[in-house]
């Protein structure tokens, strides 16, 4: 698969979002459209210099809202005039305030999909594409168990992604739906990582649990979200660690079992 020209990526001048942006935009992307609650005017200045002769456009968007979503698609497909790929990255991680982590990382996540599958949908009269939703590792798994709002946003977000990454879906809309899920990498999403856990206590433990996690920088995850994308592969869920990447294989633990008993 060559990477899609026309790109809508939310959450777009964050660390892990950025540095995919700037991957994409060397791989064969002209078009893309950053939506985000705040930006710097220094960094796109930085990155339109950076890719003269690609158009880079921001809109200011608040992903938990479904109406400013509406907008910033809406300003995108007037440009663009299509729309090839959307990548839903915005996300954040707060117990504390609980509510807005879901609202972001999982209601806002959908809204990026539903809204973006109306451009994008063959029986809408779109060209098709691919829709990437990151997730995390602690969407596959909960050793991280000092984040349980954000966990559970995570494991939702996979389970909605490969709901949709049915075949099913991609004969009606031409779209393919994939997950990817970074491990630790290291951005500023982490800085004062202990103040938005359930507890120090909490937090303390996990830590020592996870001492010896790898770990990776923005690029080194955006490297391998280059050649993740370019499989192409409908409904798969990617873990992006240390750099590397593979695919996660799921049993139907119940379809299977139900197979099973009728045996």
């Amino acid at each position: 698969m060559k990477i899609p020209k026309n790109i809508v990526i939310t959450g777009g001048t964050g660390g892990i979002a950025l540095s995919v942006v700037k991957h994409l935009l060397s791989h064969g992307a002209e078009n893309v459209a950053l939506l985000d609650v705040d930006h710097s005017d220094e960094t796109l200045l930085k990155i339109s210099e950076e890719y003269p002769t690609k158009q880079i456009i921001f809109c200011l968007t608040d992903v938990a809202d479904k109406s400013s979503q509406e907008r910033a698609f809406e300003q995108v497909a007037s440009r663009f005039n299509s729309i090839d790929c959307v990548i839903a990255c915005a996300g954040v991680f707060d117990e504390i305030n609980y509510e807005q982590t879901v609202n972001i990382n999982l209601l806002g996540l959908i809204h990026t999909n539903y809204i973006g599958l109306n451009y994008m949908s063959k029986a809408e009269g779109g060209n098709g594409g691919i829709i990437v939703n990151i997730a995390s590792v602690a969407g596959i798994d909960c050793s991280q168990f000092s984040t349980p709002t954000y966990n559970a946003t995570k494991h939702g977000v996979v389970a909605f992604t490969r709901s949709f990454g049915d075949n099913f879906y991609f004969n009606e809309t031409g779209v393919k739906f994939v997950t990817v899920c970074p491990g630790v990498t290291m951005t500023k999403f982490l800085d004062n990582v202990h103040e938005r856990c359930y507890s120090d206590a909490a937090f303390a433990c996990t830590k020592k649990k996870l001492e010896n996690a790898l770990t990776q920088t923005a690029d080194e995850f955006a490297a391998a979200f280059i050649e993740v994308i370019q499989q192409e592969k409908n409904g798969a869920v990617w873990l992006i660690d240390g750099g590397e990447y593979k695919e996660i294989e799921y049993k139907n633990h119940w379809l299977d079992n139900s197979k099973k008993s009728s045996q």
